[in-house]
């Protein structure tokens, strides 16, 4: 499997994950997966389901999670990443 397919799949996964958050009405620190497409990672990326949303709305844009040093992280097809500011009640 490819980076590409391993983020389709992983992509998936977070989509399910978002619509089970949502009809749980647990919509902010939600743990989506790693969308690196390293095959071995485990990480999470932590952020609030309309967050994941508009992520996993714009192609080519995927999320980083803890595993890279991130609480939560976009980065985009051209390489560009952009780190997430926690949410205000988790903020240390």
């Amino acid at each position: 499997m490819d980076v590409l397919e391993r983020r389709a799949d992983v992509r998936q996964a977070n989509a399910s994950i978002a619509r089970t958050a949502r009809e749980s009405q647990f919509v902010e620190a939600v743990p989506f997966l790693c969308e690196c497409g390293e095959h071995m990672c485990a990480g999470f990326a932590r952020l609030a389901v309309d967050a994941f949303e508009v992520v996993a709305s714009q192609s080519g844009w995927y999320l980083l999670g803890d595993r890279h040093g991130f609480r939560a992280a976009v980065l985009s097809a051209d390489g560009v990443l952009v780190e997430l500011p926690a949410l205000p009640h988790l903020a240390p």
